[in-house]
């Protein structure tokens, strides 16, 4: 059974590689997730590369297929309302 990890902001800012570390699972993404990556993305230090990093990741998984379907998701919205209908709509 594959589990879903929901990746924070500053595990990625940290880590670049968590978005590929979780090998036959699903990783998920909220979408303020990529919008905070996006301003980190022009500092000069090492958060500003791992913002980077993460964004080349997800181009080049966007380039093999949706990044809604596959080992990345991106939630479009996520939000405590709407975390139980994500989860039913991800499993189908």
């Amino acid at each position: 059974m594959k589990k879903y990890f929901v990746l924070d902001t500053n595990v990625l800012l940290h880590n670049s590689d968590a978005i590929v570390s979780f090998a036959d699972n699903i990783v998920v993404l909220p979408i303020t997730v990529i919008e905070e990556l996006d301003r980190f993305k022009s500092f000069n230090d090492e958060l500003g590369r791992n913002a980077r990093n993460v964004i080349r990741s997800l181009d080049c998984l966007r380039n093999k297929g949706k990044l809604g379907k596959g080992p990345v998701v991106v939630a479009a919205f996520f939000s405590r309302l709407r975390w139980d209908r994500f989860v039913r709509v991800a499993v189908e």
